[in-house]
């Protein structure tokens, strides 16, 4: 599946509580089981994170926080899912992630986020 096709998925299981659902809202069986890098993660944070976390960027980047490979976005794991559970990161000003994309990276990160 394409990158676009991809996005627009995530956006479609978004609906109308972008940013405002709870992961127990999620329907489990809606997000892959074992989400891979490759598909949906990276699209992911593509969406929802490289706008200024990815080395092309450079904002987050320079502070430590790129999100634009596999390698690196695993580094960050701890900081990610505690910002993201926190609800700072994204920050409001940019696009809100919905929680089907918040479950799909705790999905990921909860079975050692695997590169492919």
């Amino acid at each position: 599946m394409t990158r676009t096709r991809w996005a627009l998925g995530l956006l479609l299981l978004a609906g109308c509580d972008a940013g405002t659902g709870t992961l127990d809202q999620v329907d489990p069986d809606a997000i892959p089981a074992q989400p891979t890098w490759s598909a949906p993660v990276e699209q992911v944070f593509d969406l929802y994170c490289n706008g200024c976390h990815s080395e092309a960027a450079q904002t987050g980047a320079l502070e430590g926080y790129a999100y634009d490979t596999c390698a690196t976005a695993k580094r960050g794991r701890g900081e990610t899912l505690e910002v993201m559970r926190g609800g700072t990161m994204p920050p409001p000003t940019g696009l809100l992630m919905p929680a089907a994309a918040r479950l799909t990276l705790e999905r990921w990160f909860a079975q050692g986020a695997p590169c492919d």
